[in-house]
């Protein structure tokens, strides 16, 4: 159950319970004894029949952020209560009768929803239904036009629905505040059942500014060029200037007055996220003729170069390698260098005269750019004769090294050609899976392949790849069942089979009930993506049991033992945590804020129904000890802590020490990825071998990531197409051609699953070498130590990093015990085996050899690794 518990923080996909237990997700807990009750509300309406009078009998679903079932009393009239702020879906149903509408979509946001009412007509004439999937976005609903109406919300895989449909002409319709939509929508003709009506969310862009001044001259117009082209502005008063509206990504400002020259002529930005400030210009009059100067670069890479003209001036490529200068002074000869780290240009540099008096545009000759590391491709096809669909992930392995970190690796939309760029002279296995369930993860149940060995020696090659459907076992039946309860809602966790990190079920059901049974109250199904959790939306007061099955290709597991009862309610006493919870912009949903134990699975948490930042909370029930303080804004309100929202989770939140009332402060931000550039020591004076390597990482934040390729960086093989890892992280990790230097840059083009791309950037900040490293390492196997549990102990490095704060990791594996770590803080300099309980094998095997590792770790990631051996008795 640890590791079920964990993931909450870990991989943060969460569903939250409603408007007091989504404070659940942060806390497990949450309230104090006397905290008001959880405000709920309701939704109701009425059925009529079309041909006048009451509809009674009819089944009313409800679905969303909680599900019900109702049934239309005499008057026609149904209602739903005790609901949580939330999206929802009400849909009518009776055999021989079609509605209109069809369903509704139903926003509950601080009262009482009222008037959702539907018109039967008794029809026994065919009916079809209209489904498809949303990909990027969350919380989106589906509106029907047409033939009939209706609306609904998709669903949390991001499918939707609509049946029981006549015949006929049908437009659907999505959307969702801060989001557009590809296509806008579609229109159906119905003559039998319709699937695979897909539409894709991009969310709208936050926009940043660019600004500067300009002295010696008034009314300087001011134009950007790049990755858009704003109207240009002139300078105020002052000489100060501002332009806004600028998404991330390159542009060039260039300043123009008749009659004045300016140094520099021009200057290139990069947007990243931020405003960028102090581009400044100073004019100065003259009567010379100037001209317009272009040119293009060609080559490996030809988009983001920075081309420095003799004076100062630069500029910056364009997607297609083109730039240019504007007003450059006639009668004399100019030269131009370009420049991004990781890649040489053929020549170095051009140069062009402009003849003195002409005002006629002058091209620069063109420049190749090249790879500082050569480097080749692998190229393919990916084929699959099923029937499931889905993105489809690659990787190239080392053939030796199949499952170590790839040396390269991309996504495509499924089934088709592929390319893997930056790769160097070696043996290769090309390893490809289909994400079927969509939800970025692994699972037995996805069609996988992988490809024979290629060899690249000097040139391109070609490995193709056949998906198959994997042969599964029949499910097993979840075990750890835990429900806990809160301030309006219920916890419900379990730990599921797993092989070799690999899901081994698609779908899993929750039975749930007032009775010992856990059986007389709607399952809820929801889909494996390895956080085995769901959180539930329930009153206070009520008393439930719970059971869980596991299901795989539709067959169903036995159901695990039933847990209960179940008593819904805050935890009380002990003590408080408080602080405010500060984020950007207007939030569009809930704030759920707590704090999480991952060793002793503890959660507290409280729920903001409509923050504004900074907005105070406090959490209470909580005792003393360390947790993450972490922090979500639903921006898409959907329950879920997931792409879009405002948080800091997903191993981003900060750790809290609690010993009484303690206040935890928390910044939140919108940074879709976070880049990062490391480096590794590692030395084993048994070989004896010592290398320093330099990891590369990109972790997902407020977008889900679909793919990487890093573009710049001093001794890599350029551009590298890096995949991207189940997780929604990727990484990349080899021996550094030269030793990494502090300061060197490394710039990683992310495109995210709603097909957005940016470009982030890290440097290296830190290079350990041997003085890193820990000293005396010690293996005892008397007390505290056995022969079975030995204790490690070390001295620390004779230089400690200067990130503080530091920490120590201890790591073992060999025949036996084949895989332990524990991280532990710099204070400790000794460690039982196995003393969190994560090891493989809970004691080790007599007169057995191990290799055993410490490593120091500063704050940003950088590591010395020392390897020892030691041989039991």
């Amino acid at each position: 159950m640890n590791k079920i518990w964990h993931g909450l923080i870990k991989a943060a996909k969460w569903l939250v319970f409603g408007t007091a237990f989504a404070v659940l997700i942060s806390a497990c807990g949450g309230s104090s004894s006397d905290a008001p009750p959880a405000v709920t509300y309701a939704i109701s309406g009425t059925v009529t029949q079309s041909a006048g009078g009451a509809a009674s009998g009819v089944a009313v679903a409800l679905s969303g952020t909680s599900t019900a079932q109702a049934t239309t009393a005499a008057d026609g009239t149904y209602s739903f209560t005790g609901l949580a702020n939330g999206n929802y879906t009400v849909t009518p149903s009776k055999t021989g009768n079609i509605f209109n509408p069809i369903s509704q979509a139903v926003i509950v946001s601080g009262a009482n929803i009222t008037g959702k009412d539907f018109v039967a007509t008794a029809n026994n004439a065919a009916t079809y239904s209209i489904s498809g999937t949303v990909t990027g976005a969350t919380g989106v609903t589906i509106a029907l036009s047409g033939a009939n109406t209706g609306s609904t919300v998709i669903a949390a895989d991001g499918t939707y629905s609509f049946s029981s449909l006549l015949a006929g002409s049908y437009t659907l319709t999505p959307s969702l505040t801060g989001y557009t939509f590809s296509p806008a929508s579609r229109t159906i003709t119905l003559a039998a059942a319709s699937t695979g009506n897909s539409f894709t969310a991009t969310a709208n862009p936050v926009a940043h500014s660019i600004s500067g001044n300009v002295s010696g001259a008034a009314s300087v117009t001011i134009t950007v060029t790049g990755a858009a082209s704003p109207a240009p502005v002139t300078t105020d008063g002052s000489g100060n200037y501002f332009v806004t509206g600028l998404n991330d990504g390159d542009y060039t400002v260039t300043p123009t007055k008749s009659g004045y020259t300016f140094n520099p002529l021009s200057t290139s930005v990069t947007m990243a996220g931020a405003d960028v400030t102090g581009k400044n210009f100073a004019g100065t009059a003259s009567t010379a003729v100037t001209a317009t100067v272009s040119g293009t670069v060609t080559g490996a890479w030809v988009e983001g170069v920075t081309i420095t003209m003799t004076g100062g001036a630069t500029t910056i490529t364009n997607a297609s390698g083109n730039y240019s200068f504007a007003n450059v002074p006639s009668g004399a000869t100019y030269t131009f260098t370009p420049s991004l780290a990781g890649y040489t240009y053929t020549p170095a540099s051009q140069s062009a005269t402009i003849t003195a008096g002409s005002a006629a545009a002058v091209t620069v000759p063109s420049m190749a750019a090249a790879s500082a590391i050569a480097n080749y491709s692998i190229s393919g096809t990916v084929s699959y004769a099923g029937s499931k669909t889905g993105p489809v992930a690659l990787w190239a392995y080392p053939s030796n090294c199949i499952g170590c970190i790839p040396a390269g690796g991309t996504t495509i939309a499924g089934p088709g050609a592929y390319t893997i760029r930056g790769l160097v002279n070696g043996n290769y296995v090309v390893v490809a899976g289909m994400d079927a369930l969509g939800t970025g993860q692994k699972n037995a149940t996805n069609p996988n392949g992988q490809s024979a060995t290629v060899s690249i020696a000097g040139a391109t090659v070609t490995a193709n790849v056949t998906l198959t459907d994997p042969a599964v076992a029949a499910p097993a039946t979840p075990t750890g069942l835990k429900a806990q309860p809160g301030d309006g809602g219920a916890f419900v966790g379990w730990t599921g089979a797993y092989a070799n990190n690999v899901e081994l079920s698609d779908h899993y059901k929750i039975y749930w009930g007032t009775d010992a049974a856990a059986s007389n109250l709607t399952p809820i199904t929801v889909t494996a993506d390895n956080d085995t959790m769901y959180a539930q939306s329930v009153a206070n007061g009520g008393v439930y049991y719970y059971k869980v099955t596991a299901l795989v290709n539709g067959a169903e597991s036995a159901p695990s033992a039933v847990v209960g009862p179940v008593t819904i309610g805050a935890v009380a006493g002990l003590n408080t945590v408080s602080g405010t919870v500060t984020f950007p912009g207007t939030a569009t949903g809930p704030l759920t804020v707590g704090v999480y134990d991952g060793t002793t699975s503890t959660i507290r948490f409280a729920r903001i129904a409509n923050p504004v930042s900074p907005q105070a909370y406090t959490i209470t029930g909580v005792a003393d000890g360390t947790y993450n303080n972490f922090a979500n804004v639903d921006m898409n309100n959907n329950g879920r802590f997931d792409s879009g929202d405002i948080r800091n989770t997903g191993g981003q939140a900060p750790s809290i020490t609690v010993a009484g009332n303690t206040t935890g402060n928390i910044t939140l931000t919108t940074t879709a990825a976070t880049p990062s550039a490391r480096t590794r020591f590692y030395s084993d004076p048994s070989v004896p071998y010592s290398s320093t390597n330099l990891d590369l990482h990109v972790i997902a934040g407020f977008k889900s990531i679909k793919t990487v390729m890093l573009i710049s960086g001093k001794d890599m093989p350029l551009p590298l197409d890096m995949g991207r890892d189940w997780n929604g992280f990727v990484a990349w990790s080899a021996n550094a051609v030269t030793t990494p230097v502090v300061g060197q840059a490394y710039v990683f083009r992310v495109t995210y699953a709603d097909n957005t791309t940016q470009d982030v950037t890290d440097s290296v900040n830190a290079v350990f070498n041997a003085s890193n490293l820990v000293q005396s390492p010690v293996v005892s196997f008397t007390a505290p130590g056995s022969a079975t549990v030995p204790q490690f102990s070390w001295a620390a490095p004779a230089a400690v990093p200067a990130a503080a704060p530091y920490t120590y990791t201890v790591g073992l594996n060999g025949s036996g015990a084949n895989w332990w770590q524990d991280s532990i803080a710099s204070s400790t300099l000794s460690v039982l085996y196995n003393s969190n309980g994560q090891a493989s094998a809970s004691a080790l095997s007599a007169a057995t050899t191990y290799n055993w590792d410490v490593y120091v770790t500063d704050a940003k990631g950088n590591t010395a690794d020392l390897r020892s051996k030691f041989t039991t008795p």
